[in-house]
C-alpha cells in the first residue's frame, strides 16, 4: 500500500500533503512550527540541519545519525522508535510552551551557525583525510 493512499484511508487526506520534489525547502521550513522527524535510519540527518537553520525545534528519533546531527534537550527532543505517543507528547508540550519552542528553536539556529560552518566543516574533512594518510604511511 502506498503512503499516500494509507494516508486517505485513515482520513489524513486534507492535513496532509505529499509535495513531491521542492526547491523551496528553506521558504517551508522557515513557514513551519516545529520539524518531526520519526526516522528508522540515518546517515547524517542533513534535513535536521535544514531545520536547525531555519530555527525549529525539532523532535526526532534516537538513532545514530540524527543523535549525532542535533542536542537532545537542547536543539531537539529524541524518542526512541516505535515509541509514537512520546513524540506526540513531545510535539504537543513544544507547541504549547512558547517559551521553550522559542528557546529550543534559538539554540537550534545558533547550533547550526556553530557547527555547520565553511571553516568547520572543511577543518573536519582534512582532519580524516590527514588520519588516513597517517595510518596509510605508518604500514
Amino acid at each position: 500500500m502506498s503512503i499516500e493512499t494509507m494516508a486517505r484511508e485513515l482520513g489524513l487526506g486534507d492535513a496532509v500533503i505529499f509535495a513531491g520534489l521542492r526547491d523551496d525547502v528553506h521558504d517551508i521550513l522557515c513557514a513551519s512550527d516545529l520539524f518531526v522527524f520519526p526516522s528508522l535510519f540515518e546517515g547524517l540527518g542533513l534535513v535536521l540541519v535544514e531545520a536547525a537553520r531555519a530555527g525549529l525545534p525539532i523532535v526526532a528519533s534516537a538513532i545514530p545519525g540524527i543523535s549525532e546531527a542535533v542536542v537532545d534537550g537542547v536543539t531537539a527532543e529524541l524518542r526512541p522508535v516505535g515509541e509514537e505517543e512520546r513524540f506526540a507528547e513531545a510535539a504537543l508540550q513544544l507547541l504549547t510552551d512558547p517559551a521553550r519552542h522559542a528557546r529550543m528553536g534559538a539554540a537550534s539556529r545558533q547550533w547550526f551557525g556553530d557547527q555547520w560552518t565553511i571553516r568547520r566543516s572543511t577543518s573536519a574533512a582534512l582532519a580524516v583525510y590527514e588520519e588516513a594518510m597517517g595510518q596509510a604511511s605508518a604500514r
